[in-house]
């Protein structure tokens, strides 16, 4: 397998430097003294080597992903819309302020795939805060990807169409921003996305934390659903605080049966582990919207450890694939050549497992599809949001730019939405 290759190789110069090593500094002893000194120090090197590899066994990724489509949105895309970015500072100039007369289409949060090429793309609360976000209305666009792989294909993503949220029926119990109920990113902070087969959307939101149900128009169909209990501190329903801001339902998985929600907390109740995240149980029972309800104890989903001084992981993204089974996206807070930890987890509730299914830092791209350094693409972005399960061999990624501070790609350069499809080198399951 290439990634273990790679190991192999480093391992072998290693040794082969540690053999070096010896050659440049002689033993200056005479006789049966050097003798033995000089066998002891090759017992060292080799037990020193033997280490590295055993070390190198455990931690070296056991499965491959190879990048086999690529595209590219253009951070700088608008679609007409009230000016927008108005309470922005932007200090490297890189954008012209405010937006005049149009709105950002940025900062994918989750899709949803609706065909080979299409997908609904989930925008989050526009500027990364409640207090800056009160300009930028919520949406959900329509995409189609063109794919660069190996065959062909222009690399390139176009707007279908884009549906702006609202609550026309005034289920929302609250002052809202806009007096005509469309929805800002001072409203909600909308951050996963599922399509039932009633074509309605749930949405998982971060503010309350809430869960929301649109229909395909945009329109809020039922008032929030709050969970009891849990709290973050911009609740516009006041509670007590017991997660921390933007730490809310950031991943959210359909049941194969659509009889269920399972909304992912990105962050860990105040006081427990900060590496253990609840992930909680919402009854659907399509057509009986009576019964629509947070129900069940939670499960929890166990972070990676990191060191004493590290900030826990967060998650992206979950969304389930099978019974029991969901894809999470795993990531540190780092973004650029700083970012260490961008993966995706397979979690099996049953029984309580998890295994590595693709190391984003480290994608083969031998064929050049992305902007790739020596055969290796790194999705190097501070927050990578979205994954979807094309087939049991194949995933689709996607990062989301925090239009307009995301730097990914460099200091100057506002980093845009890469689309990146993956072939793994073994089925999910």
């Amino acid at each position: 397998m290439p990634c273990f290759a790679e190991g192999l190789r480093w391992l072998f110069q290693k040794f082969r430097d540690i053999s070096e090593g010896m050659q440049e500094n002689p033993i200056s002893f005479v006789g049966w003294e050097r003798v033995i000194i000089r066998g002891q120090a090759k017992i060292w090197a080799m037990s020193r080597f033997l280490v590295l590899l055993l070390a190198a066994l455990l931690i070296l990724p056991v499965r491959a992903q190879t990048l086999v489509g690529f595209a590219r949105f253009p951070a700088n895309s608008f679609v007409p819309g009230p000016t927008s970015g108005q309470r922005l500072e932007v200090k490297d100039g890189l954008v012209a302020l405010p937006f005049q007369n149009k709105q950002p289409i940025q900062g994918f949060s989750s899709l949803w795939r609706l065909s080979k090429t299409e997908f609904l793309a989930l925008e989050d609360n526009g500027y990364g805060a409640k207090g800056n976000s009160d300009d930028f209305l919520l949406r959900v666009v329509r995409v189609k990807v063109d794919f660069k792989t190996p065959k062909g294909g222009a690399g390139t993503v176009r707007v279908v169409s884009s549906v702006e949220l609202k609550d026309p029926k005034k289920l929302v119990n609250w002052p809202l921003v806009r007096a005509d109920r469309q929805l800002t990113g001072a409203d909600f902070d909308p951050e996963s996305l599922v399509v039932t087969r009633d074509k309605t959307w749930w949405l998982g939101d971060e503010f309350g934390p809430f869960l929301l149900h649109f229909n395909a128009e945009g329109e809020l169909l039922e008032a929030p659903f709050a969970l009891s209990g849990v709290a973050s501190p911009d609740d516009p329903l006041g509670r007590q605080a017991n997660i921390k801001s933007s730490r809310g339902f950031e991943g959210l998985g359909l049941w194969p049966n659509q009889l269920y929600l399972y909304p992912l907390l990105e962050g860990a109740l105040n006081g427990d582990d900060p590496n253990r995240l609840p992930m909680y149980q919402f009854d659907l029972y399509p057509g009986l919207t009576t019964f629509h309800s947070f129900s069940a104890p939670p499960n929890f989903y166990q972070l990676e450890p990191v060191g004493p001084d590290e900030k826990p992981h967060s998650i992206g993204e979950c969304v389930c694939v099978d019974y029991g089974k969901f894809l999470i996206n795993e990531r540190d807070d780092l973004g650029g050549d700083s970012a260490r930890f961008k993966r995706v987890y397979l979690w099996d509730q049953y029984p309580n497992s998890k295994t590595l299914v693709a190391d984003l830092l480290n994608i083969l791209d031998p064929n050049g599809l992305g902007p790739s350094q020596k055969g290796i693409y790194r999705m190097q972005f501070q927050t990578i949001e979205s994954v979807v399960m094309v087939d049991k061999r194949h995933l689709l990624l996607c990062n989301d730019n925090n239009y307009p501070f995301g730097r990914g790609r460099g200091a100057d350069h506002i980093e845009d939405t890469e689309f990146v499809l993956l072939e793994l080198d073994k089925p999910l399951f």
